[in-house]
């Protein structure tokens, strides 16, 4: 491989207009090879350029500006391929063009033969256009612009473009669960107009970074897709995949998704899947510990555990932007982050999240852990059941929701509650409730052994107050949210106020009688009389 030395004369001189003349001067550096062939893209040059890359091993072979017709013309798949460590260079108006007469599943440059090992090659420069239109239209998930095939290392894509693909943009694979392809680096590649665009499988240590993945007529922007350790996404805008798959899409399909990063991304008008189910055994594989951060989710939603497990998943510091304009229909509620299914540890940590049509979070997971966001004027589709208009809802129980900031500030408010939770020993502390008719709402609800403290409600002017709505018809009515089995809360205070008239009662008053707060009037009123009772609770857990 050529040293650094010659690696800055080639990019010098690529930047040149005179093509003559920077070909006359990389042929005087060492270990270079520069093609020269028709750069018209009138005739087919996949013979001269595949002779060239064979021809050197460990050296640096540059395709000058032009487009550069190629083609499967041996039906192995492939119009060109990479077989031994080099460096293949192109300049930045330079095109390999995929001819018309190619087969749909073609890929334009292959690197690894998919069984033996092989390392040291870098691809960078120029565009990849796979025809898409002249080759039928017709898109899969089969070939594409490059594709990193086998048990393949220390391979480095960079400043170029992949576009009019009918199969993906860009695939990486390794040849098995268990022999896989590691450290792949993508660094300022777009990727657009294609079946598929970034599909990742059985590699470890696959870095994307920059550049941007959208417009996909097939499948999904950015997939991993199974058996993968160390990998992330930073840095690019990811939109419109095909209306019926994701932006974003980690998929366990191949094996575990391991320890993954996506960050300072947009995801604009679309969804981020997380652990989708898949046949028989890939119900057993699971996405791991993934951070997503520093992103912008510009009117786009997330839908975690899609049939498929998740553990120790974390948002940190996103903006999430709704509504959502995804066009899939699911999950129909179009909350930020709608974890679907009963999975492990989802941490949701000092984002922003406002103007979605659902929920800011709903969450089925145990060991649930909202804190630090600011939340709020969410649930706006008003159309939507009362008991799924709460901004942040949790099923799964022993969770913490800790000091956000959860309000609706607008004229009248769409979401019903602030919070609701249940299940076994919840945390709820140190909260600021705002705009709310109830701020956090227990109608229905079994949080047993939780504890719930030092949440204020500014609009109520009190700390710790439980806001529920009664009516009494008669002289002593159970006041809603108090009588649940097992309820763990004891209230330490009970005050009620009517909302109206309760003539010809006078007087009014709560009592406790058995495991319940009653209203209690010295008389039944004429009309059944509605009451706004507050509710302080012990700080206690049991």
């Amino acid at each position: 491989m050529s040293d650094i030395t010659v690696s800055s004369s080639v990019d010098t001189l690529l930047r040149s207009s005179n093509t003559s003349a920077m070909r006359a001067a990389l042929e005087l550096q060492g270990g270079l090879q520069v093609i020269d062939v028709d750069n018209s893209g009138n005739s087919d040059v996949t013979a001269s350029i595949q002779s060239a890359l064979d021809a050197n091993n460990e050296g640096v072979v540059v395709l000058p500006s032009g487009t550069y017709l190629v083609s499967d013309a041996d039906s192995s798949g492939t119009a060109l391929s990479i077989s031994s460590p080099i460096r293949l260079i192109m300049a930045p108006d330079a095109k390999l063009l995929l001819a018309s007469s190619a087969a749909t599943s073609t890929a334009v440059l292959t690197i690894g033969d998919g069984s033996a090992a092989l390392s040291d090659v870098v691809v960078e420069g120029g565009s990849i256009d796979g025809n898409a239109l002249a080759n039928g239209g017709a898109y899969t998930t089969t070939g594409g612009g490059i594709v990193i095939d086998g048990p393949v290392s220390k391979v480095s894509i960079r400043d170029l473009k992949i576009t009019n693909m009918l199969g993906g943009g860009l695939v990486c694979k390794g040849a098995s669960i268990s022999n896989r392809a590691k450290h792949i680096s993508v660094e300022n590649v777009g990727v657009d107009n294609c079946g598929e665009g970034v599909r990742v499988e059985k590699t470890d240590n696959f870095h994307m970074r920059g550049g941007w993945i959208t417009d996909m007529k097939s499948q999904d922007c950015f997939e991993p897709h199974g058996a993968m350790q160390n990998w992330s996404l930073r840095d690019c805008y990811i939109a419109r995949p095909h209306s019926s798959n994701s932006a974003v899409e980690v998929f366990p399909q191949h094996g575990d998704i391991v320890e993954g990063l996506i960050e300072n991304c947009v995801i604009e008008d679309d969804e981020m899947r997380v652990s989708l189910s898949s046949g028989t055994s890939a119900s057993d594989y699971e996405v791991s510990g993934l951070t997503v951060r520093g992103c912008h989710f510009k009117n786009s939603q997330t839908y975690l555990g899609v049939g498929g497990k998740f553990n120790n998943l974390t948002f940190d510091d996103n903006m999430f932007e709704g509504p959502s304009n995804c066009p899939r229909g699911v999950p129909s509620l179009k909350a930020a982050i709608d974890s679907y299914r009963s999975s492990n540890t989802l941490n949701v940590i000092n984002n922003t999240i406002f103007n979605y049509a659902g929920p800011a979070v709903v969450s089925q997971n145990k060991n649930l852990n909202v804190t630090g966001n600011t939340i709020y004027n969410c649930c706006t589709n008003t159309g939507v059941s009362t008991a799924n208009r709460i901004t942040v809802s949790s099923t799964g129980g022993e969770s913490l929701i800790s000091n956000n900031n959860i309000y609706d500030d607008q004229s009248t408010a769409t979401a019903i509650a602030g919070l609701s939770y249940e299940g076994d020993r919840n945390r709820v502390i140190g909260n600021h409730f705002s705009g709310f008719d109830r701020p956090i709402n227990l109608d229905g609800k079994t949080p047993t052994y939780s504890i719930a403290s030092a949440n204020s409600c500014p609009e109520r002017h009190v700390d710790d107050f439980i806001a529920v709505q009664s009516n009494a018809s008669g002289t002593s009515t159970k006041i809603n949210a108090t009588s649940k089995t097992g309820n763990p809360y004891r209230f330490s205070r009970v005050s009620i106020h009517p909302n109206g008239d309760i003539s010809p009662a006078v007087r009014y008053w709560p009592t406790w009688n058995g495991n319940a707060w009653y209203i209690n009037m010295d008389t039944a009123p004429t009309v059944p009389a509605s009451f706004t009772v507050y509710v302080q609770l012990r700080d206690n857990d049991r």
